[in-house]
């Protein structure tokens, strides 16, 4: 199952928009303050896993879980964050039909949460699918640090004949 088209209707600055993503790499670039880290906690908030799933007891190797916390994605505003405000569709490959998530009102907190178009059943919310959210800080440490320290050390020429297939496999060079 891939991911094969986003589509949001309504989310902050993003209004009927259309992402196609790749089927192999797909880059998302742009200056700050872009709405870079909404597209993706957009795309990874349709995820979690069910109490069930065997993949909740597993540890990636970046640590943490395969189940990517709301907190690390977004950060609602009870003023500009309002119920019906959002609404984005993830289209797949095979296996999954379209998947619509809007945001309705939470329970006992002035928030909003988001939720599967027209379910209102538990475990109905999501697509059970494990998921991991990394920011640049835990992709790229180096973003956040004020000094780096660099060395000279090269690629051997095995390390970089291999660098350079992986590298054109992984991009269809």
């Amino acid at each position: 199952m891939k991911i094969t088209h986003i589509h949001i209707e309504r989310f902050r600055g993003f209004q009927n928009e259309d992402f196609e993503v790749g089927s192999q790499l797909t880059a998302i670039a742009g200056q700050n303050g872009t709405q870079k880290s909404t597209l993706l906690g957009i795309v990874t908030q349709t995820f979690t896993l069910k109490p069930e799933d065997p993949m909740r007891a597993e540890k990636p190797l970046c640590g943490g879980s395969y189940i990517s916390a709301f907190k690390d994605k977004f950060r609602l505003s009870p003023i500009f964050d309002r119920p019906k405000g959002h609404e984005w569709t993830i289209s797949f490959d095979i296996g999954v039909d379209d998947f619509t998530v809007e945001s309705i009102k939470r329970t006992g907190d002035p928030n909003v949460r988001f939720w599967k178009k027209g379910a209102r059943q538990e475990g109905d919310g999501y697509i059970s699918f494990p998921t991991i959210f990394l920011s640049l800080k835990r992709l790229v440490p180096m973003a956040e640090e004020a000094k780096i320290i660099t060395d000279d050390t090269l690629l051997t020429p095995e390390e970089l004949s291999e660098f350079n297939l992986n590298s054109a496999t992984l991009l269809q060079i």
